[in-house]
Parts: structure tokens; C-alpha cells; sequence
């Protein structure tokens, strides 16, 4: 489980830094994420997702909590053939479009 409480990730110029979850996660089968804030976080550049293009093996993804999480649109599904349950309650934008591919 991993679990995020409001960080800011902006560069001193006031530009996104271009951040993933990971960098690598070939062998990872179940991920949950729940990110957490007493009030509301920034949100996070939509390249956070970028590294679950490396889970191949994942079966299993939960993504929960209060925070500003981006859509999916940067997962590429073709790059999880085993991903069989996914859960979004709440955590991630579910107005990106990206995120219903």
C-alpha cells in the first residue's frame, strides 16, 4: 500500500517536473494506492501513471482516498494483459477521458 500525504512537485520556475510512481515495475502483480491529506493536495502531473507501463504482470489495481490523483491517460492498457480487477473509489480524476480507454 502506498500512501501519499500532499507534497508539492513543481519545479522553482513554477513548470510540472515530470514525475512516475516508480521506474521500473515488471514483477508488481497488485498495487493500491490511497493517497491521503488533511486538505486538499496539489494535484500531480499526469505522468505519474507513466511507470504501471512496465507492470506487465499486474493483475490487480485499487485506487483510493481524497487526493487531486490524475486520470489513467498515460497507462497504455495493451501494456497490461493480466489486469483483471481495477477499482477507482475516489482517488483518481474520473473526468479524464483518458482514463475510460
Amino acid at each position: 500500500r502506498i500512501l501519499f500525504s500532499g507534497f508539492v512537485l513543481d519545479a522553482a520556475d513554477g513548470s510540472a517536473i515530470a514525475c512516475t510512481l516508480f521506474g521500473r515495475l515488471p514483477s508488481l502483480r497488485q498495487l493500491e494506492v490511497s493517497r491521503t491529506a488533511a486538505d486538499a493536495p496539489p494535484r500531480l502531473p499526469d505522468t505519474f501513471w507513466l511507470s504501471l507501463n512496465s507492470a506487465h504482470l499486474l493483475e490487480t489495481l485499487v485506487i483510493s482516498g481524497t487526493g487531486n490523483l490524475p486520470g489513467l491517460g498515460s497507462v497504455d492498457p495493451s501494456q497490461l494483459p493480466h489486469l483483471r480487477s481495477v477499482v477507482l473509489d475516489g482517488g483518481v480524476d474520473l473526468t479524464d477521458r483518458g482514463t475510460w480507454r
